[in-house]
């Protein structure tokens, strides 16, 4: 059924001038993994004795953060589960954690808790189960959703047991929580200095679990540049994707996300809907893909209309628009819309139109 479009757009007579009319979005995983037994950790407050942060290791990896109108950054933590493992003390521990960057961030960065999650820009949750990670030895990740070089929206995953099936001290729960909100707030590397709380592996014996001073220094100085000198330092998406032989259902659905933005900026629809397909089939719940699929189906039922294809047009809208009603790119999904209202125009849908630009109208105005 794609075949069709996909040929049309490559070797048809329009390959010059297409462009696809939705831009897919990014997935970035970044994680901590469980300590190594065969480490020893070194105690260090003295951090007079070295550089004052690590932003140099960061800055390699790509620079990116939340725009300043962002603020205050909504925050949603699952409190009610049922995951083997969890403890009502988690909540407080990572709302602790949020509030110890805060505070870091001097005034560069604030939160507000909400109760719904389609509020929220960075959502906590949980799991027991090792495949939810990226690697079996990972204690919790937090997936990325860049739009350039700002952060759109992170979900912060972490793991209640350990690699074990051991329960989680305080202590190492704290390490792992402070660690993902860095990752979420924009440190996109890790530190090279075990006492830092975003060092990538931590000593098995873990003590301090507060953030350093480096820590912080590392933050505000992300903070702190101009935004020209951000955009400057493009993120590198090839060196940030799972190793190949990583078959975890989350690092394939990355590796495919990407298959699939590489497909779209060569015009190649068809390729690009087989590769959110089979990401779809391993997560269907998966906001982003859901919207990723959306955009691509979307693009097909705009190629679909201006060819004439009146009936498979329809059926892209209906594939596409919901798709994207699940998922996080609202700009894109209002420009389906659009489109499919001046659609329905065209074919005398009058009536359809009109309930479609209520809901625009509703959707722009919140």
């Amino acid at each position: 059924m794609f075949q069709q479009i996909s040929k049309f757009i490559i070797e048809g007579s329009s390959a010059k001038t297409f462009h696809p009319a939705f831009v897919l979005s990014s997935l970035l995983v970044f994680a901590l993994a469980f300590p190594s037994p065969s480490l020893t950790q070194t105690e260090n407050t003295d951090n007079t004795k070295q550089a004052d942060n690590y932003f140099n290791v960061i800055s390699k990896a790509g620079l990116l953060r939340w725009p300043r109108s962002a603020m205050p950054l909504h925050i949603f933590i699952k409190s009610d589960d049922t995951t083997d493992g969890f403890r009502p003390v988690f909540v407080t521990l990572l709302e602790q954690a949020f509030s110890e960057w805060s505070a870091g961030a001097q005034n560069r960065l604030s939160f507000e808790l909400t109760n719904d999650p389609d509020k929220a820009q960075i959502l906590c949750g949980w799991t027991s189960d090792k495949n939810d990670m990226t690697k079996l030895t990972e204690g919790g990740h937090a997936l990325v959703i860049p739009e350039g070089h700002n952060i759109q929206r992170v979900q912060i995953t972490i793991l209640t047991k350990t690699i074990a099936d051991k329960d989680l001290s305080d202590q190492f729960f704290k390490r792992v929580a402070l660690h993902e909100i860095g990752h979420a707030l924009g440190i996109t590397d890790h530190s090279p200095n075990p006492t830092d709380m975003m060092y990538g592996n931590p000593p098995f014996n873990t003590i301090n679990c507060t953030l350093t001073d480096r820590d912080k220094n590392t933050l505000i100085a992300l903070y702190s540049l101009d935004q020209e000198t951000i955009n400057h330092r493009a993120i590198n998406m090839a060196n940030m994707l799972p190793d190949k032989d990583n078959q975890s259902n989350l690092a394939r659905i990355i590796r495919l996300n990407a298959e699939a933005a590489k497909a779209m900026q060569t015009k190649n629809l068809t390729l690009a809907v087989e590769k959110l397909e089979e990401a779809h089939n391993i997560d269907p719940n998966n906001d982003l893909i859901n919207s990723n699929l959306g955009s691509v189906y979307g693009n097909c039922a705009v190629v679909a209309s201006i060819i004439h294809q009146t009936q498979r047009a329809q059926i892209y809208f209906n594939q596409a628009l919901p798709l994207l009603a699940k998922g996080p790119n609202r700009e894109n999904y209002l420009s389906i819309l659009r489109f499919y209202e001046s659609f329905l125009r065209s074919n005398g849908k009058l009536d359809e139109a009109d309930k479609i630009d209520k809901t625009i109208e509703t959707l722009s105005n919140r």
